[in-house]
């Protein structure tokens, strides 16, 4: 009876958490249509008609990098609500402890851009990309605008998974068992998102382990928050990779794929779909169970 009290309360946790993500992203795609869209009529109002009209809300949206930096940043309602909500009456729920939060962030920040940096390097050397440079004076304000966007959205889901998901499962279950499942369920959430593979899969729940173990030796959300950002802001609008099937944000180079192998450049999902990712995630796993002091250091102080 114990271990179906435990699937059916992992069940309505799950639930909860998928709504809450679902209907942040709803209403923030709703509130931004609505704006973008009354924008564009008072520009060419006279000029549109419904078709255009039904267009561009419904196509060229999609494809907007205004509209999609303007929705990363909509991701703070998650962290604000849930912050107004747990933190105060259960500190550990979101530990955002005060104490070297600022060296916590920058190191966090410096490292998901060095780790995600050595992924692009090893596969540019082994043929994966060729590479452009795209940049211009008029991408300063897209890149401004993606890097907050990328702060409040790499934060938000380490809110989500990493905060709230695991601290619930965590007074119930075993430390592996929360692990896994978060993890799971991290990797879950990517699924509808273009260029999906079994290996991109198995990825994001191998990241998904990456980052809960830093949460969980350091008990805090600073580092990995902030080293998710970093991660998927290094991705998009600075190397030019699509970050999780997501194209379209490139700023400052623009990664090509070259017709070698997906496993060294994890096709149209981006890097995150490779066998190089793969692989040095689990050298940092391993660099982090075993405890060296180094690591420790550096997540922990």
């Amino acid at each position: 009876m114990k271990y179906v009290n435990n699937g059916l309360r992992v069940c309505w946790i799950f639930f909860k958490t998928v709504l809450w993500e679902l209907l942040t992203e709803l209403i923030s795609v709703i509130i931004l249509t609505i704006l973008f869209t009354i924008k564009m009529l008072q520009l060419y109002g006279k000029n549109m008609n419904s078709q255009d009209l039904s267009s561009y809300i419904f196509h060229d949206l999609e494809y907007d990098p205004v509209f999609f930096g303007c929705l990363l940043i909509l991701n703070i309602i998650l962290i604000l609500v849930l912050y107004v909500i747990y933190h105060r009456k259960e500190p550990d729920m979101l530990p955002f402890e005060r104490k070297n939060c600022i060296s916590k962030y920058i190191k966090g920040y410096i490292c998901g851009l060095i780790l995600f940096t050595l992924i692009w390097l090893i596969s540019l050397g082994l043929g994966g990309f060729q590479v452009e440079l795209i940049f211009k004076h008029g991408n300063i304000a897209m890149l401004c605008l993606f890097f907050v966007g990328y702060l409040f959205q790499g934060m938000s889901e380490e809110v989500l998974f990493r905060g709230y998901l695991y601290k619930r499962l965590s007074t119930f279950l075993p430390l592996p068992m929360v692990i896994a499942l978060t993890s799971l369920l991290f990797a879950v959430m990517h699924l509808g998102n273009d260029g999906i593979s079994i290996l991109a899969f198995i990825n994001l729940v191998i990241f998904g382990v990456f980052t809960a173990l830093i949460r969980y030796h350091s008990n805090s959300l600073w580092f990995i928050g902030a080293l998710h950002s970093a991660w998927n802001f290094t991705q998009g609008p600075l190397l030019g990779v699509a970050v999780s099937g997501n194209g379209n944000q490139q700023f400052v180079l623009f990664s090509k794929l070259s017709d070698t192998t997906t496993l060294i450049n994890g096709g149209s999902f981006g890097l995150e779909g490779s066998l190089i990712t793969t692989l040095i995630l689990l050298v940092a796993i391993f660099a982090i169970t075993k405890k060296f002091s180094c690591i420790e250091k550096l997540i922990c102080k």
